[in-house]
């Protein structure tokens, strides 16, 4: 063999080891230039290399002979020179390793040891191996089509290794993901060419699934049988060797147990974090190989050839001599007989394992001895058994087991007698996948269970939101008819999980003598519900009822619901839960232990051991109870039925000879109270809205129900009404209709759901007040009686409770407010005092607050009657403009007369009520804003306009207290010496006129009409729109707007969410015509509020609409500093200045001011506000401050007429939504509407496009503005699922930019499209668009979303692209494009060569360049002007930098008309 010189270039050093004969042949050069580098190197080798004695020749070396195992050595002897180089390895596999023996040889020296290899013993070197081997491979998507191949082939290689001629192997195998395939049997094929051939043919599932439970199954019943090739029979070992990714979607551990108990030894396989299913597999820790990747397989060949080797040479496991035991399982004492005596006298060890009730005679027939006989609790314990078994080969004495419960000797061969019925949660929380769990669950545990000489009654049902009964208790009479029954439940998958309904369900039809329930006999009653969720109705008082019927209920659930399973299981013991479906099964052990311990029990029949008890609530007949009991002892009396639970503990102290305990849950009364007589007037007010629901509202009228129970006995003198309410009002009962307690529980029984929507508290203890607390219908207040109302609630009022409570609690009447839920502040309203609130976080602890009432109503009942005129003389409460002689008339003396400022503040008056009573002056409220005394009698003067969102947004509810706010603002606001002027409007899609200004002439009749103010419910916010219509209509002369007389002008814009058109403009288009505007809001919304408010001190802002009231103190000050403020128009402290855009005539603007300082000229009027710093400045006399923000347009373009034909292409596509699209739209409305005056001289025309394009108008379609946007605006959505822009582009070109249609480019008139897209394009729009550059039309991108990429190619260049990340962010761009549309529209026309450069891609980049540094410049300026702005709060309207960006784009001043283009700007377009 000649020497292999590799030469190498890269980072290829491991292939040229490999490749090399030593490392002195390997020569490697980084790069192909420095192979000239290698030269001195490889000439040296090369040199040494020709010297060296020729290995050939025989003088140094001679021939060996290298063998695998089974090679002739005749032959090898034949090669080799001598016997010492005769080499022979276990395969070819080791043929690596004589590497070191056969240097080793060279050098003289002995053959090193391998440390590395296994060797079988001399005697196995020639052995056949023996066995039946099973391969079941895992072929679904989590192991994927390449790496399935790369499983084949180790499996190839491993069968290639292990298998040689003369072994006697039989080799079978199947895949499986979802189900199984069948690849080839044990025996299919005799010899190993055609086992490797079939293995290679194996071909890829792919199905999603991974049930290696289902697969190891299939094998056990198709592969390990006789027929189909098996010498299980014989003692020829079996092996299963699973190998698997991932891990089982079914129960794959119960499965592997079953084949290994059928004497299959099970090898696992695996690729990747599954060592827990590998161990749950496997026969044992030794027969586990994983890898952490598909590659890595190849590595286990070694440690799996070794223990199949080791497997292959065990003596077989039934001859006896020596091995471990092989499992036999006798079906019948024949088979005992006959292969008992057989194994023994065959020197088989032979153990006997059986499990409680089997035969122990036959035990000892099949052991050996009597230690060899091994009893196990059931065959689920079987595992355990390995320890024992181990320790008794090897001669040691059985280990104690610490894990295994056994139940006593007398009990082995008990049979278990039991009534149970399985109830099943089959809703949809479950699923269909995992309830095949649950049936797989129950059916294994039917299956360990119950044993044929049992006499078990076996029931089942499932549910959700009703139930479905499976089988009564009498429908099977053994064991395999019940588990063949539970297979075929069927899953139901409805919503709720009604678990209260399914247990009243079994406990009428299920347990009961008809159907096959031995209660009557004293066989025990088991219910065991499995469920996965929180029952949607009253379970637990459902459980309770049935437990009082002697059945015991085990709650086995799956997740979070530990409460659940408490409400329903008997006790801790009879809980089970698992966190996941699949852990179903690991709950075996705890719920058989348990169940078998039930089943023992000693029956509870009569006269057996226990004798029978007399249970009574209060008014049982004694003697009745005296008669069931056995002995006094035997009596046991409680409170009441809901006190039933707790006699348990009472039971069991009496079986074991205990006395009873002491009740410590009890609220006792007084010993002197205990006889007397309550008397008090109560009645019950309970919501009833859809906010409690109907299941919630029965858990009510139980609390009411137990309550009264509880309260009223039979000596009391109590009288009870009752009322229930939500929108409106129904009446139970009143005071004076029942006479005594039993006819009041039936009465509070019967109430029923009323399931409205709105929660009218206050409507409703009115209602109480007016209907129920009189002497007519009960009420004996006059006989001062106690006067007590319980309301119970589960929300928040939909109208004012407060109020109404506190007039109730004025008439004299105890409130207690009992609530469920995070309504604190509605209960402490309502209630008399802290002590009278109750309240429980859902509406089933509502029992926990019963104590809390009781001994609350007990004091009550129980203190001395506060009648008129003992302790307390008359008040006289009065608002202002009370008669105040009348107040005195009243009130017993001056002290006792109290004024506020109007009713709203009547609440305030607690706290000075209380004051006097105790003697105390009147404490200062701190609470009030006040005038200071000179404006205190100052009328106040102004013109206010309220503008108020009716939009869905808002909601109807939320609506009225909207109104409510305004109404007490109003209230609060405007007194009768006041020169107010109020006007309203409110506002959704559209704007309604409520009343104008000059509508009503005193505040009664103002706030009267805003009562009646109705919603509108429309979807859109449009508050832009609104804020015009009311600059057009409210503040008008004509509509009593006094602006002429300087009068202030405010507007209070109160808003719930975004505008969804452009707000901000239209509000600096108000306050640019004098109007103060405040914004209200409700929510998140504080950069709305902003844009609208004149300044940071006009907003205010709650979290919620319930909030709105806690406004009324900020907003009341900030309108009182207004009304104060001089009037701007009047002169009498300032003079009048002459304020001018540029070109306006500087002669006119002196004659206006007052000097030549009053003089202040701006850029364009959109620079009005900037005027604001120089105005004061002005009046302190300080000099005008620089501004360096603006940019002025040349004087000789203020005038200019704009001409250009711009066509607008827009994508309709579904990537931008039906809802999207009209917002597109009005963003391409607003866009002409701002930038086509009536003096240009421009063309519009308009296509939308999705998959294919539609025209709306030419450019030579419409000669004006306002029949441009007329036909912009009917624009439909197209909604295909395609955008092709490029299509669209082409479509324009050949259409549009055409003399025929319009296009004046031959005239050198600017051509422009824009083009408005939300999405990447189907086509080339980048070609199309390069294609319509070419022919001289300036593109403008604009786009939504993140499609820089797309804008980029289609744009003009980087000034023209404009992005917006949402549609509703499309207005923001309005400034960008209009400045660039206004330089495109200036420059140079195109085809005049004079001063432009081309444009488009021959533009030059520095020309490029500059245009984005100068467009950069401008936005950086406004952007620091912007915050230089915001940061003065006097100052909010600069902040709207858009409106004076728009008009410096049309910033021109028509002389000789009676307005400024820039007035023309502002007004609203109709």
């Amino acid at each position: 063999m000649g020497q292999n010189l590799c030469v190498g270039v890269g980072d290829i050093e491991d292939e040229l080891d490999n490749l090399a004969s030593e490392s002195s042949t390997v020569a490697r050069a980084s790069t192909f230039d420095g192979l000239s580098e290698l030269n001195k190197q490889i000439l040296e080798t090369l040199d040494d290399e020709v010297k060296r004695g020729k290995l050939c020749t025989g003088v140094q070396e001679a021939p060996k002979g290298v063998g695998a195992a089974g090679a002739d050595t005749t032959q090898l002897h034949q090669i080799a020179t001598s016997t010492e180089d005769v080499i022979q390895i276990p395969s070819f596999p080791r043929l690596p390793g004589i590497d070191d023996k056969f240097i080793a040889r060279l050098s003289g020296d002995p053959f090193p040891e391998s440390t590395i290899e296994y060797h079988r013993p001399d005697n196995d070197l020639h052995k056949a191996k023996e066995a039946d081997i099973v391969f079941l491979v895992d072929s679904s998507l989590n192991v994927g089509k390449d790496n399935f191949k790369k499983v084949i082939e180790f499996i190839y290689n491993l069968v290639d290794l292990f298998y040689t001629e003369r072994d006697k192997l039989r080799i079978g195998m199947a895949h499986y993901a979802t189900d199984v395939t069948n690849d080839f049997y044990l025996n299919a094929y005799a010899n190993r060419d055609d086992v490797i051939s079939a293995i290679a043919k194996v071909e890829y599932k792919g199905e999603r699934r991974i049930n290696t439970g289902t697969a190891i199954r299939y094998v056990q019943d198709n592969h390990f049988t006789t027929a189909r090739g098996s010498r299980k029979d014989e003692c020829i070992p079996q092996v299963l060797l699973v190998l698997t990714g991932g891990h089982s979607s079914d129960d794959s551990k119960t499965a592997a147990l079953g084949l290994k108990a059928n004497g299959v030894r099970i090898y696992a396989v695996g690729v990747g974090d599954i060592e827990d299913e590998l161990d749950n597999l496997a026969s044992e820790s030794s027969t586990v190989a994983r890898a952490s990747t598909f590659d890595g397989l190849s590595e286990l060949n070694e440690q799996i050839l070794e223990t199949l080797d080791d497997e292959v040479k065990r003596v077989k496991l039934c001859t006896g001599v020596q091995e471990a035991p092989k499992v036999f399982s006798f079906s019948n004492s024949s088979d005992v007989s006959l292969y008992g005596p057989v194994l023994k006298s065959s020197r088989v060890n032979c153990t006997g394992v059986g499990a409680a009730g089997a035969d122990t005679t036959q035990l000892h027939q099949i052991a050996t001895s009597t230690e060899d006989v091994i009893q196990i609790p059931s065959f689920p314990r079987l595992p355990g058994v390995d320890d024992k078994f181990i320790a008794r080969l090897s001669g040691d004495p059985f280990p104690e087991s610490t894990t295994e419960y056994h139940r006593p000797d007398n009990d082995l061969h008990k049979a278990k007698e039991a009534d149970i019925v399985f109830l099943v949660d089959s809703s949809l929380n479950v699923g269909k996948d995992n309830f095949k769990k649950v049936i797989e669950f129950i059916y294994n545990l039917v299956d360990l269970f119950y044993t044929e000489r049992d006499k078990l009654r076996i029931g089942m049902a499932h549910y959700a939101t009703d139930v479905t009964n499976d089988f009564y208790l009498n429908a099977y009479a053994n064991r395999d008819d019940v588990i063949s029954a539970i297979a075929k439940v069927e899953y139901k998958g409805e919503r709720r999980i009604n678990t209260g309904t399914a247990i009243r369900y079994v406990q009428d039809n299920h347990f009961t003598t008809a159907r096959g329930s031995r209660k009557d006999e004293c066989i025990p009653q088991v219910l065991l519900v499995l469920t996965g969720g929180h029952s949607s109705d009253d379970s637990k008082t459902a459980a309770l009822g049935l437990k009082a019927n002697g059945v015991r209920i085990y709650a086995v659930g799956v997740g979070d619901i530990e409460d659940e399973l408490d409400n329903l299981a008997s006790e801790s013991s009879t809980v089970a839960r698992a966190s996941t479906f699949d852990g179903l099964s690991e709950l075996n052990e705890q719920i058989l232990e348990t169940l078998d311990d039930e089943v023992k029990r000693v029956k509870l029949c009569p006269g057996v051991q226990e004798a029978p008890k007399g249970v009574g609530a209060p008014g049982a007949d004694t003697t009745q109870l005296h008669q069931i009991a056995t002995s006094t002892e035997d009596v046991i009396q409680f409170p009441s039925f809901p006190r039933l639970p707790g006699v348990d503990d009472k039971f069991i102290a009496r079986l074991s000879g205990d006395p009873f305990p002491e009740s410590t849950t009890e609220y006792h009364r007084p010993d002197n109270d205990l006889h007397k007589a309550k008397e008090a007037d109560i009645v019950f007010l309970v919501d009833s809205s859809l906010n409690v629901g109907k299941d919630n509202f029965k858990k009510v009228i139980e609390f009411i129900y137990n309550l009264v129970d509880l309260f009223y006995t039979e000596r009391d003198k109590l009288r009870i009404g009752m009322a229930h309410y939500a929108t409106d009002v129904t009446n139970d009962f009143y005071l004076n209709a029942y006479a005594n307690r039993d006819d009041v529980i039936s009465a509070i029984a019967k109430v029923e759901y009323k399931g409205e929507r709105r929660i009218n508290t206050g409507t409703a203890i009115r209602y109480v007040q007016d209907n129920h607390f009189t002497t007519a219908r009960g009420s004996r207040k006059d006989e001062c009686i106690p006067q007590v109302l319980l309301v119970l609630t589960g929300g928040h009022s939909s109208d004012d409770s407060k109020t109404a409570a506190l007039g109730l609690k004025a008439n004299g009447v105890r409130i207690y407010a009992v609530g469920v839920g995070d309504i604190e502040d509605e209960l402490d309203n309502l209630a008399s005092e802290s002590s009278t609130v109750a309240r429980a976080s859902t509406f089933d602890g509502l029992s926990e607050l019963n104590e809390q009432i009781l001994e609350t109503l007990d004091d009550e009942v129980k203190r001395v009657k506060l009648c008129p005129g003992v302790q307390e003389a008359p008040k006289g409460v009065g608002a202002p403009g009370a008669d105040t002689t009348q107040l005195h008339q009243i009130a017993t003396s001056t002290e006792d007369v109290i004024q506020f400022p109007s009713f709203p503040r009547l609440p305030g008056v607690d706290d000075k009520f209380i004051a006097r009573l105790s003697g105390d002056p009147f404490p200062e409220s701190t609470t009030e804003y006040h005038r200071p005394d000179n404006d205190l009698h100052k009328a106040k003067e102004a013109d206010i306009v309220f503008l108020v969102d009716s939009s869905l947004n808002v909601g109807k509810d939320n609506f009225k207290k909207v109104i409510e706010f305004i109404y007490n603002l109003v209230d609060l606001f405007y007194t009768e010496r006041d020169k107010l002027r109020i006007g309203m409007a409110h506002y959704a899609t559209d704007v309604t006129n409520d009343f104008y200004l000059n509508a009503y002439a005193n505040r009664d009749d103002v706030i009267s009409a805003i009562a009646k103010v109705e919603y509108k419910g429309e979807r859109r916010i449009n508050t832009g729109a609104a804020i015009r219509y009311v600059q057009d209509n409210h503040f008008t002369t004509a509509r009593g707007s006094r602006k002429d007389e300087c009068i202030p002008q405010v507007l209070l814009v109160l808003t719930g969410g975004h505008s969804s058109d452009d707000s901000k403009t239209a509000a600096l288009g108000l306050k640019a015509n004098g109007v103060r505007i405040y914004a209200v809001g409700v929510g998140d919304i504080e950069d709305e509020l902003d844009n609208l408010a004149s300044e940071s001190s006009t907003v205010a802002r709650a979290s919620t609409f319930d909030g709105l009231s806690e406004l009324n103190e900020q907003i009341l000050e900030t309108l009182d500093d207004e009304m104060k403020r001089v009037k701007l128009c009047t002169g009498v402290q300032e003079a009048p200045k002459g304020v001018g855009a540029a070109g306006a005539d500087t002669t006119q603007l002196h004659q206006i001011a007052t000097s030549t300082e009053d003089v202040i000229q701006v850029p364009s009027f959109p620079r009005l506000p900037g005027v604001d710093d120089k105005f004061i400045a002005r009046l302190s006399g300080d000099p005008f401050p620089e501004s360096t923000t603006e940019y002025h347009r040349p004087d000789n373009d203020l005038h200019k007429a704009k001409e250009a034909d711009i066509v607008f292409l827009v994508d309709s596509s579904l990537n931008v939504g039906k809802d999207n699209f009209k917002k597109v739209i009005e963003f391409i409305y607003n866009l002409v509407d701002l930038f086509y005056t009536e003096r240009d001289k421009l063309r519009i025309g308009m296509a939308h496009y999705a998959t294919d394009v539609t025209n709306d108008f030419y450019l030579n379609a419409y000669a004006n503005r306002d029949d441009v946007i007329s036909a912009i605006a009917k624009v439909e959505y197209k909604g295909e699922r395609r955008i092709n822009t490029g299509t669209a582009i082409r479509y324009v070109q050949g259409n549009h930019f055409t003399t025929a249609r319009g296009s004046r480019k031959d005239e050198c008139i600017p051509q422009v499209l824009l083009v408005l897209t939300g999405g990447h394009s189907s086509d080339d729009s980048k070609t199309a668009a390069l294609g319509l550059k070419a022919n001289g039309v300036r593109i403008y991108a604009v786009g939504v979303g993140d499609i820089e990429d797309e804008l980029d190619n289609l744009a003009s260049e980087s000034s023209t692209v404009a992005r917006a990340s949402t549609f509703d962010g499309l207005s923001e761009l309005n400034e960008q494009i209009l400045e660039t549309l206004d330089d495109e529209v200036k420059r140079v026309k195109l085809c005049t060569g004079v001063q432009e450069a081309p444009k488009g891609e021959g533009r030059s980049r520095e020309e490029r360049g500059g245009d984005e540094r100068r467009g950069d410049e401008r936005r950086g300026e406004k952007t620091r002007r912007g915050e230089e702005t915001r940061g003065d709060g006097r100052r909010g309207e600069e902040s709207r930098g858009e409106e004076r960006r728009r008009e410096e784009r049309r910033g021109e001043e028509t002389r000789g008309e009676g307005r400024s283009r820039e007035d023309v700007m502002f007004r609203k377009r109709k």
